[in-house]
């Protein structure tokens, strides 16, 4: 879309918004703990284009120079008069007359460079700063969650030669980190927005490759199998959800940024990108799950567990044929055959949950924090929001539509 249709679209969101005074806040009857508080010494207003909003900055008492171009002053120069009437009435001359109208001088004209005038006045607000700080403000609050996921993807890659993939995630770290500070710079957004979009595209691509690397492990059969098929294969498929996750983070990631850096705040464009990430994670959830339930199948079935399966048959059997015998009757000795047969089996699945358990640190790839992050830009930006500006902070909530 047109930069500058995106820019008018954003002003006509963000100048829908009335600003009142609020007769119960100065009365002291609101309740601030239902809203979003931020103390005017967070560090998200220092050096930012929020700072704005700071009352030292919006209340300005004082003095300055006006300008007077155009502007003279006349000196008489010491003569007692008036200065002589134009014929058409309209105006004075620079001649001074006394009582009698006779010509006693002339005015001397020079220019005014300025006059003091004191200032006692608030500024106004910016709607897109206001609006824009919302956002900014709910990034910041989630901030801790995304390095939360940041850290897990580090820690994958710290062994690996991933150089590009670690390049790439420092980069999408330091942009949204830059934002507050860039959000107004167009410069800014656009060579970011860029480089955001080519890391997307690449990290979608690895998710497909690596879903159908899965895939094709898991749908692998075997005439025969041992436990050490099943073993390397829990293993090859480990790794690749590893990276599929990582990717899937990497995409999730750069989708958030996208929504930021393109100044595209509408509401369906939200939803959009909301939902592509959104339906990425069902898409991953699900596929651990078919995954994990056909490695489980699979390793039920290796010649070791048929061998320990009949084992556990052939005790179990003979305890039960020497119970029905009076030696049986009389004897411990069947009690502990059945057992016996019992923890053979029991051995069998343990050994078969302890390779495909391995999975388990696969199961979530919770990138969530970004598409709900997302839906609560939309609802800032298209829904009803108040804003209150109080001597400790910037106080916001969402009102019920």
């Amino acid at each position: 879309m047109n930069k500058k249709i995106i820019k008018k679209e954003l002003a006509d969101i963000f100048t829908d918004i009335e600003i009142v005074p609020n007769e119960e806040l100065e009365n002291g009857h609101i309740e601030l703990s239902s809203y979003n508080n931020i103390p005017w010494d967070d560090v998200i207003f220092a050096g930012t284009a929020l700072s704005s909003f700071l009352p030292m900055f919006r209340d300005i008492k004082g003095s300055m120079q006006v300008a007077m171009d155009g502007l003279y002053k006349g000196d008489a120069l010491g003569k007692v008069g008036t200065l002589a009437q134009a014929k058409d009435g309209k105006g004075s001359l620079g001649t001074i007359v006394d009582d009698n109208g006779k010509i006693i001088g002339q005015m001397r004209w020079t220019p005014v460079d300025g006059a003091p005038m004191n200032i006692n006045a608030t500024m106004p607000i910016n709607p897109t700063t206001l609006v824009i700080s919302a956002v900014v403000i709910e990034i910041n609050m989630k901030l801790d969650e995304i390095q939360e996921l940041q850290q897990e993807m580090f820690n994958y890659i710290k062994d690996k030669d991933r150089s590009e993939i670690k390049g790439s995630l420092h980069f999408l770290i330091d942009t949204l980190n830059d934002y507050k500070f860039n959000w107004d710079n167009s410069k800014f957004l656009d060579s970011k927005l860029n480089e955001v979009q080519s890391i997307e595209r690449l990290a979608h691509e690895n998710i497909i490759f690596y879903r159908n690397q899965i895939a094709k492990k898991v749908s692998k059969q075997d005439i025969v199998r041992f436990g050490a098929n099943i073993e390397e294969r829990v293993k090859s498929v480990e790794e690749d959800f590893k990276d599929y996750k990582l990717s899937l983070g990497m995409y999730s990631f750069a989708v958030y940024l996208e929504v930021l850096l393109n100044e595209n705040f509408k509401e369906d464009y939200l939803r959009k990108k909301s939902t592509q990430i959104h339906d990425q994670n069902i898409k991953y959830r699900q596929l651990y799950t078919d995954t994990y339930n056909a490695l489980k199948e699979y390793s039920t079935n290796t010649m070791e567990q048929k061998l320990l399966g009949g084992l556990s048959l052939i005790s179990k059997g003979l305890g039960e044929a020497l119970k029905n015998t009076p030696i049986g009757d009389a004897t411990p000795i069947d009690s502990f055959l059945i057992d016996g047969g019992n923890s053979i089996k029991n051995f069998g699945n343990e050994i078969s949950d302890n390779s495909v358990n391995r999975l388990i640190d696969s199961k979530d790839c919770d990138v969530r924090i970004f598409s709900d992050s997302i839906d609560k830009i939309s609802t800032i930006c298209n829904g009803s929001m108040e804003f209150l500006f109080t001597e400790d902070g910037l106080h916001f909530r969402e009102l019920p539509s």
